[in-house]
């Protein structure tokens, strides 16, 4: 007597990654993506000798000089497994952010002057729109600036500076006791 057995043979799954940046600079978080030809279950995520961490489609990683390789393992859900490998050239970082203001401290309608400066840097970005190193700002309310500048590496490097706002009534405030 005979039995029929029938087997399944799924597809291995395949798996390409794709980045938010063509530039890995040394220490900058990057943000990867990973896309698959079937429905994934699970996706791990690897930078260089780590051990690998769980995680989505969507993953932000940090390259370091010794991290030559980004691995994403992948299971669908057939449970067959598919992995892929990227190498970018991590570049270091060649620039240096420094943020001031003229003052932290305003009353309202009062301006204030905002600059960034540092070593290496190409081009400037402040969450107000603006692309100057220096840029004057009338906050209503206490506000937090952020700037963005790439350095001459192509490297993105950000930072922030408050400036306070006080209403400034011209009332002395006194403590009573």
């Amino acid at each position: 007597s005979y039995a029929n057995i029938t087997v399944t043979v799924h597809p291995l799954p395949t798996v390409t990654i794709t980045s938010s940046s063509n530039v890995f600079c040394n220490g900058i978080p990057v943000t990867l993506y990973a896309q698959s030809n079937t429905s994934v279950v699970s996706y791990y995520w690897k930078i260089g000798a780590l051990t690998p961490t769980l995680g989505g489609a969507v993953y932000t990683g940090t390259p370091h000089a010794g991290a030559t390789q980004f691995h994403v393992i992948i299971t669908d859900t057939n449970g067959c497994v598919g992995s892929t490998y990227i190498y970018p050239q991590t570049t270091p970082v060649s620039g240096e952010l420094h943020t001031s203001a003229s003052t932290t401290s305003i009353c309202s309608g009062e301006y204030v002057n905002l600059s960034a400066t540092g070593v290496n840097l190409s081009t400037f970005f402040w969450s107000t729109n603006e692309s100057l190193a220096l840029i004057s700002v009338q906050p209503s309310a206490t506000t937090t600036y952020t700037v963005k500048v790439k350095d001459t590496n192509g490297c993105e490097l950000t930072d922030t500076i408050t400036v306070f706002v006080d209403a400034c009534t011209g009332i002395a405030k006194t403590l009573l006791t």
